[in-house]
């Protein structure tokens, strides 16, 4: 069964798992927005907040503070003054 019949997906992917293939889908991660408008186009977020205003959702902004430490390594995400550069 071809969740995308008229375009090409031989790999079948659905991020949303809504039954449309994520090349024909308009709205891969199934919160709304159409992918031409989503900051986040792969994950859910309806609000589209966008604190720090560069146009990537903060759901999948992976430097929120953007002092150059990723959110994951750094022991203060929300404030570029305070981070961590030696892990020893």
């Amino acid at each position: 069964m071809d969740n995308c019949p008229k375009v090409p997906n031989p790999n079948q992917l659905d991020n949303d798992r809504d039954g449309k293939g994520d090349e024909c889908d308009p709205d891969l991660d199934g919160d709304g927005i159409s992918n031409d408008e989503d900051n986040c186009r792969l994950i859910y977020n309806p609000n589209q907040d966008d604190s720090d205003g560069d146009g990537v959702g903060d759901m999948c902004d992976k430097d929120f503070d953007k002092d150059g430490t990723p959110d994951i390594s750094d022991v203060c995400p929300n404030n570029s003054l305070v981070y961590r550069t030696d892990f020893r």
